[in-house]
């Protein structure tokens, strides 16, 4: 990739704990939306249920058993969309690059990264997805795997603007969270 293309935008930054932060919170983000969803939806049937069996005299036994039920259904469900992992710090401390300074160059062809743990070049048809938050861009290579490029590490929003225009023509599915 050459370096002197005019659409060229260099990103550099120091992956600290607060962009480790920033990425895993972005990218639980939709995990946590669907949680809450279950848990409304689940919320309001259990309500109805109970509403139905007191208009037609059920007995209050069956249906408190029975709301039982929904709620360890919900809990259930629910735990299966929770983000994992609440210590945040110690994942972060098991991190080969943590600290590490990451170098990236984005052009027409794709991406070339740098850090102090290696390098190397990806092409924009390895990116499945990419996601943009109000803190950065997410490129997914792997529903699990992503580059994250936080905001802050552009040196203008101008080179941030010129970023997302480059990721909205090269990678098929962008989407924009800015909630």
């Amino acid at each position: 990739m050459l370096d002197s293309e005019m659409s060229a935008v260099r990103v550099s930054f120091r992956y600290d704990l607060s962009h480790y932060l920033s990425a895993c919170r972005n990218a639980t983000r939709m995990a946590r939306r669907v949680a809450t969803i279950i848990l409304g939806v689940g919320t309001l049937a259990a309500g109805c249920y109970v509403w139905w069996n007191v208009r037609h005299d059920a007995s209050s036994r069956t249906t408190g058993f029975s709301v039982l039920l929904c709620w360890v259904f919900m809990c259930v469900t629910i735990s299966a969309f929770r983000p994992k992992g609440k210590n945040w710090r110690r994942q972060f401390d098991r991190i080969p690059h943590k600290n590490a300074m990451f170098e990236y160059l984005f052009c027409a062809e794709g991406m070339e990264s740098k850090t102090d743990v290696g390098s190397g070049s990806l092409k924009w048809s390895a990116f499945s997805r990419a996601q943009e938050t109000r803190d950065g861009v997410l490129l997914y290579t792997h529903p699990q795997i992503f580059h994250w490029m936080p905001k802050t590490a552009f040196q203008s929003d101008s080179e941030y603007q010129r970023f997302i225009d480059l990721v909205k023509s090269s990678v098929q599915a962008f989407k924009t969270f800015h909630s």
